[in-house]
């Protein structure tokens, strides 16, 4: 059986940031597996070339597409309904990511056959938008393990050192309450023994 033309829409491509992130790895999957993923956002940058390296097709513009997908991966409802718009017989699964974001509100549309929502909240939301639970499903965020091994030595019975990688860690969330158990280790690459790689905060 051949493989499924699978068209993939974002909101942008631009940022190393959740779902443009989870886009790439995602169509890299789907490509490993004997598929052929394609990438729509109107905004690209650096995540583009990292998709296009991997041959897979990126447009910004779906009349730049000579094949018509087998189905669409709908995350965003401005893009996904766009590529629904754009192709009247292909049908979606919309993806929900985040709970609180306008533009990840679930759309009521007949071609959209079924709603993944990554955790039980945005479930909740697919749920108080009279999305039927039949049409639900929850799959949890995945890891690339061949990316990240397991280690090879046990951690120290101390913490030494800590790396925080979050959108939300400010010292006005939970940077402090991360930072407290590496208090006073001495650590040279990180202040306060704590690297934060956040939207909002940096080591």
């Amino acid at each position: 059986m051949n493989g499924l033309r699978v068209l993939i829409t974002n909101n942008t491509l631009a940022g190393r940031a959740g779902t443009e992130l989870y886009v790439r790895d995602t169509a890299l999957e789907l490509l490993k597996r004997g598929h052929s993923p394609i990438a729509y956002s109107t905004i690209l940058g650096e995540v583009a070339p990292e998709l296009e390296k991997a041959n897979v097709p990126v447009v910004d513009d779906l009349s730049k597409l000579a094949v018509v997908p087998d189905l669409i991966h709908g995350q965003q409802h401005m893009e996904l309904m766009t590529a629904l718009l754009h192709f009247s017989q292909v049908s979606a699964i919309q993806f929900v990511h985040n709970s609180r974001s306008w533009y990840e509100k679930p759309v009521h549309f007949p071609r959209i056959l079924r709603y993944v929502a990554v955790d039980y909240v945005c479930r909740d939301l697919l749920l108080e938008h009279a999305v039927p639970e039949t049409r639900i499903r929850v799959v949890l965020n995945f890891v690339d393990l061949a990316r990240f091994r397991s280690r090879r030595k046990p951690l120290a019975a101390a913490p030494q050192r800590a790396l925080l990688f979050s959108n939300y860690a400010s010292e006005e969330t939970h940077l402090p309450a991360v930072r407290e158990p590496v208090k006073g280790r001495p650590n040279s690459s990180c202040q306060g023994q704590v690297c934060c790689i956040s939207s909002v905060s940096y080591c």
